[in-house]
């Protein structure tokens, strides 16, 4: 591996670092807003039970808020699979880059992202990463 080489990897990991810090915040984002959601919800379902608010107005409402959640996680779901697919390229070219294998030294993403399939077989087997 030459200087020049090393260099890019230097780089790739650093937008390694900026794709993961963007899904943090993209999920942060999707958290609050499920909460807000929810929380317009409940309201929206006190003011019905109280009277405040016709009960055709309130189903139509929630269906809104609804729709808004269901909008936003469309979104950030979309984001967050292309910076995962990002995230898996990063994690190739690096460990080509520095002699790595599969597992090391990136490959969570590639591993048990987001674009993943298959989740039930983490639950039935053991990581083979842990012991080599």
């Amino acid at each position: 591996m030459d200087k020049d080489e090393l260099e890019r990897a230097k780089i790739a990991v650093e937008e390694y670092k900026v794709l993961h810090a963007e899904l943090l915040q993209r999920n942060n984002l999707l958290i609050q807003m499920s909460g807000a959601c929810i929380a317009a919800i409940v309201a929206l379902i006190g003011f019905m039970a109280n009277g405040a608010l016709p009960v055709c107005w309130g189903i139509g409402l929630v269906v809104f808020v609804l729709l808004i959640l269901g909008g936003i996680w469309k979104i950030v779901d979309s984001d967050a699979r292309n910076a995962c697919k990002r995230i898996g390229e990063i994690e190739e070219y690096v460990n080509k880059s520095v002699g790595g294998d599969d597992y090391m030294p990136l490959s969570w993403e590639r591993r048990f992202g987001i674009l993943k399939r298959n989740y039930s077989s983490r639950f039935l087997t053991k990581d083979k990463c842990i012991a080599k």
